[in-house]
C-alpha cells in the first residue's frame, strides 16, 4: 500500500523521461514559378493519421513520425498533387522536405518523386548511426549486439571502451536495464526490429543514468498487413579449439599417466641408459636397462620431462598401497591406472550444434481488430544455443526471448502501445561467490581456462566446478500517445521489469558403488554430479568433490517506473521537449558462497531495499539554416530510501566474529539523505555546404552505482546440521549507500564531409 500511494502521488503532482522513438518531417512549400510561399497546402504521411497544413510562411512540421521509409503527399486546389516516396525518417532526427509545386494543367495530375537520401544529417551534432530492418536483413548477424559491433567504436554493448553497464538500451522508449548490475537486458529478436539507432556521444537531456552510449530500438507494430519472417542458422557440433584436445590421451594433463614410456616408472625415471655421445638423448645402440622386458627403450628425455607434470609412476604408487597397513586400498599398477581413467573419463567433446532461430509474424488482429481501433500486433521469438569450449555444469548457453507488441488507434489522435517481453538464460556462472558473472559464450570459458586451467585440472575433468545458473526476466509496458496537433503531442508510459536469479549446484552425485571398473572393484559415478565433501583421486591430482559449485544466488529485482514527455514545435526555429521519470526498485537479494568442504569459505549477503529516483529534463532544439543546436538540462533526485549503520570503524561487535544476527538491532542507524544532481547538455551543428558540417557537443553524464555497491553487506555464514544458514558473523564486504554517482564530462568536436 505504501508503494501504491507513492506512485499515485508522483503521478498526480507531475505534469508530464522516455527515449525518443519517432522523428520529424518539416519543410517549406513554394510556388514553382514565383517562388512565393504557399499557404494552406495539405501535407499527409501516407498510411498514417499524421499530417499538417502550411502556415503563412509556407512552413509545415509533422511530429511523432515512426522511423522507416514513408510516402509523403502534398496537395492544394489548383496545383498538381506531389507524392514523394522513400522519405527516410530516423529516431530523434529531422527530415527536411521542401517542395516547389506547379500549377495543375490536367485535372487530377500528380507528380511522383523519389526522395534522395542525404548523406550528411545536418541536425546530428554527435557520433550517431541508424540502421533499418532492410539493412539489417542483409547483414550476417544474429543479434542486436552483433549489429552494434559493426559500428566504429562499438563492441557489443560496450561503447568507446566503456563497460556495458555504461550503455542504455531502449526499446520503444522503454529502458531495458537490470537495476542490480546496471547492464542492459538483451536478447531482443532481430525479426522484431524496425530500426536501430546507436549514439556514442552527445546525448540529449532526455537521457539519464548513462555515460558511454545510447542504443535505441524501435520494433515493428504490425502495420501494413500480414508479414512474417524466420531465420535459422545452424552450425554442426565440432571442436572450438585449435590443436589437441585436453581430453586426448596425449594431452598435457593425461600423457604422463597413460603413456607407456613413463606411466609405469615415472616421468623422471623411466628406463635408464648410458649417454655415450653426451647429447641428452638415447640413441640406437646405447646400452639401457630394460625394466619392462619388451626389448625397447621406453623413457622421456629431460627436455620432454619439463613439458609435463611430474609423476612417480603407477609401479611406485602400487608399492605404496601394498606396503601400508590398510588392505582396502591395495592396487596393482594396472588397477591404479584403471581407477585414474575412470575418474578422468569425461569425454569433453561438443555433441550439440550451435543453433539460432529468429522468427516474427504480425498484422491486424482478426475479427475483433477493427472494433478495437485497428488493433494490430507483432509477435517475435528468438532462441540461441551456443556451446562452450567444453562441457561444464552445462554444455553451453541456452537463451530464449519472446516479444509481443500490440498497437491500437484509440482515435485519430490517440494511440496505445502495449509491449510484453519475457525470456531466460540458462548457463554456467563464472563466479564462485554468488555474484552475477555468467559465462555467456565460448570465450568466457576459454578465459577461465587460460587463467588457471593448467594449475587446476579439475576444472577440465569435473562437471561441477562452477554452478549452473538461470536468469529470467519479464517486461510489461504501456505507452499512451496523444497528438494534440501536427506540431505538439505528449506521451505517458508505465513499465514493470521483473528479473530473477537462481544459481546453485546441479544434480547430486549417486554415491552407490555400482560400476565395476575392473574385476571385483566397484566405484560410484564420480566425478559426475555434485558432491559437497572432499574425495581426492590418485596422487591428489583431481578433487572429486568438496570446494565445487560453491556459488549460490536467490535474488529477485523488480523495477516499476512512470514517465512522460511533452513535445511542441513552438515556432519554425524552436522545438521544446520536457519530461519526467520516476523509478522505484524492489531489491530482494540473497547470494554468497557455500563451501561444505571448507566452512571458513562460507559467506552470505542479504539485501532488502527499495531505492527510488526521480528525474526531469527540458531541452530546446533550435533549427536555423546555418545553425542547429540542442540545449538542455537534466535533473536527478536519488533517494536510497534506507537506514544505514552508524558505527565506529573499530567496533569489534559489528565487524568481527563477535557479531550475531540476534544482536543486529543494538547498532545505531540513520536515514540516508537523498542527493540531487543537475547535468547540462549542449549540441551544435553548423552546416557548411549540403555535403559538409562542423559539430560540437558537451555534456555531464551521470550513473547510479550498482545495488551491490550501495547496499551489500557480506558476512561469514554459519551453517547448521542441514547445511542451512544459521547465523552470520564476521564482516568481509560492506557497501556505501552514500556513494556519489559516477560522472563523465564529455566534449566532442567533429567534421563530416
Amino acid at each position: 500500500m505504501r508503494k501504491a500511494r507513492l506512485f499515485l502521488v508522483l503521478f498526480a503532482v507531475t505534469s508530464i523521461l522516455m527515449a525518443g522513438t519517432s522523428g520529424k518531417i518539416s519543410g517549406k512549400i513554394t510556388d514553382n514559378t514565383t517562388g512565393e510561399a504557399l499557404i494552406g497546402v495539405n501535407i499527409m504521411v501516407a498510411g498514417t493519421n499524421l499530417g499538417a497544413i502550411t502556415n503563412i510562411e509556407g512552413y509545415y512540421v509533422i511530429l511523432n513520425v515512426p522511423p522507416g521509409f514513408h510516402t509523403v503527399k502534398a496537395s492544394m486546389i489548383g496545383y498538381s498533387i506531389y507524392e514523394i516516396q522513400e522519405v527516410r525518417v530516423e529516431i530523434d532526427r529531422t527530415e527536411t522536405l521542401s517542395i516547389s509545386m506547379s500549377e495543375e494543367i490536367l485535372v487530377g495530375e500528380s507528380v511522383v518523386i523519389t526522395a534522395e537520401r542525404k548523406v550528411i544529417k545536418m541536425d546530428v551534432a554527435a557520433s550517431q548511426r541508424s540502421m533499418n530492418a532492410e539493412g539489417i536483413e542483409e547483414l550476417p548477424v544474429t543479434s542486436v549486439s552483433e549489429v552494434l559491433g559493426l559500428q566504429a567504436g562499438v563492441s557489443g554493448f560496450s561503447v568507446r571502451g566503456g563497460g556495458t553497464d555504461e550503455t542504455a538500451l531502449m526499446i520503444d522508449g522503454i529502458e531495458l536495464k537490470d537495476q542490480r548490475t546496471n547492464r542492459p537486458i538483451t536478447g531482443i529478436p532481430l525479426s522484431a526490429v524496425q530500426e536501430i539507432s546507436v549514439q556514442t556521444g552527445g546525448f540529449s537531456a532526455e537521457y539519464s543514468n548513462v555515460r558511454s552510449g545510447v542504443v535505441n530500438v524501435v520494433t515493428k507494430d504490425g502495420s501494413g498487413g500480414y508479414t512474417g519472417t524466420i531465420t535459422i542458422k545452424h552450425s554442426e557440433a565440432e571442436p572450438k579449439h585449435f590443436g589437441i584436445s585436453p581430453y586426448d590421451e596425449d594431452s598435457y594433463f593425461l600423457k604422463p599417466y597413460l603413456n607407456d614410456a613413463v606411466a609405469w616408472t615415472g616421468t623422471e625415471s623411466g628406463e635408464t641408459y648410458t649417454d655415450l655421445d653426451k647429447n641428452g638423448y638415447w640413441d640406437a645402440g646405447e646400452p639401457y636397462t630394460d625394466f619392462n622386458g619388451d626389448g625397447e627403450y621406453t623413457a622421456w628425455d629431460k627436455y620432454e620431462q619439463r613439458q609435463y607434470p611430474v609423476f612417480g609412476g603407477w609401479n611406485a604408487l602400487s608399492e605404496s598401497t601394498l606396503g601400508n597397513d590398510d588392505p582396502t586400498d591395495d592396487l596393482s599398477p594396472a588397477a591404479a591406472q584403471r581407477v585414474f581413467e575412470w575418474q578422468y573419463r569425461k569425454p569433453g567433446n561438443i555433441i550439440n550444434p550451435d543453433l539460432n532461430i529468429d522468427a516474427g509474424f504480425g498484422g491486424p488482429v482478426p475479427i475483433i481488430g477493427p472494433m478495437l481501433g485497428n488493433l494490430r500486433f507483432f509477435l517475435s521469438y528468438r532462441q540461441d544455443q551456443d556451446e562452450y569450449l567444453y562441457p561444464v555444469s552445462r554444455s553451453g548457453t541456452f537463451s530464449r526471448t519472446a516479444l509481443l507488441r500490440m498497437t491500437s488507434d484509440l482515435s485519430r489522435t490517440m494511440k496505445l502501445n502495449i509491449t510484453a517481453m519475457t525470456g531466460d538464460l540458462e548457463a554456467t556462472t563464472s563466479s564462485r561467490s554468488g555474484l552475477t558473472s555468467t559465462m555467456s559464450n565460448v570465450w568466457d570459458l576459454a578465459s577461465q581456462v587460460n587463467m588457471s586451467g593448467f594449475t587446476m585440472p579439475w576444472r577440465l575433468y569435473s562437471d561441477q566446478y562452477w554452478s549452473p545458473t538461470k536468469v529470467s526476466h519479464s517486461t510489461l509496458s504501456a505507452k499512451f500517445t496523444h497528438l494534440l496537433s501536427s506540431s505538439s503531442y505528449y506521451e505517458l508510459l508505465v513499465k514493470h521489469i521483473d528479473k530473477k536469479y537462481v544459481t546453485g549446484p546441479g544434480d547430486p552425485r549417486d554415491e552407490d558403488s555400482m560400476y565395476e571398473i575392473f574385476a571385483g572393484y566397484f566405484a560410484d559415478e564420480a566425478p559426475v554430479g555434485f558432491y559437497g565433501t572432499p574425495v581426492t583421486s590418485i596422487e591428489g591430482k583431481l578433487t572429486m568433490g568438496g570446494a565445487v559449485s560453491t556459488s549460490r544466488d536467490e535474488s529477485r529485482v523488480t523495477t516499476t517506473s512512470i514517465s512522460g514527455n511533452y513535445t511542441s514545435q513552438v515556432n519554425r526555429q524552436n522545438q521544446v521537449k520536457a519530461g519526467f521519470e520516476f523509478v522505484y526498485d524492489d531489491l530482494e537479494m540473497e547470494f554468497g558462497s557455500l563451501n561444505y568442504f571448507l566452512p571458513e569459505g562460507n559467506y552470505w549477503t542479504r539485501m532488502y531495499y527499495n531505492p527510488y529516483r526521480f528525474s526531469a529534463y527540458i531541452q530546446d532544439k533550435l533549427e536555423f539554416e546555418g545553425f542547429i543546436a540542442s540545449v538542455g538540462l537534466n535533473a536527478e533526485y536519488i533517494d536510497p530510501n534506507a537506514d544505514w549503520y552508524q558505527v565506529d570503524i573499530y567496533n569489534e561487535d559489528f565487524f568481527s566474529a563477535n557479531y550475531s544476527l540476534e544482536n543486529d538491532e543494538q547498532f545505531e542507524t540513520k536515514k540516508i539523505a537523498p542527493q540531487l544532481y543537475v547535468s547540462p547538455r549542449l549540441a551544435i551543428s553548423h552546416p557548411i555546404t549540403i555535403n559538409s558540417k562542423l559539430y560540437f557537443n558537451y555534456g555531464h553524464y551521470r550513473q547510479v552505482p550498482t545495488a551491490e555497491s550501495l547496499f551489500r553487506i557480506q558476512r561469514k555464514a554459519v551453517l547448521d546440521a542441514n547445511r542451512e544458514i544459521e547465523d552470520l558473523t564476521q564482516l568481509s564486504v560492506i557497501g556505501d549507500p552514500t556513494l556519489d554517482q559516477a560522472r563523465t564530462i564529455s566534449y566532442e568536436l567533429g567534421y563530416d564531409h
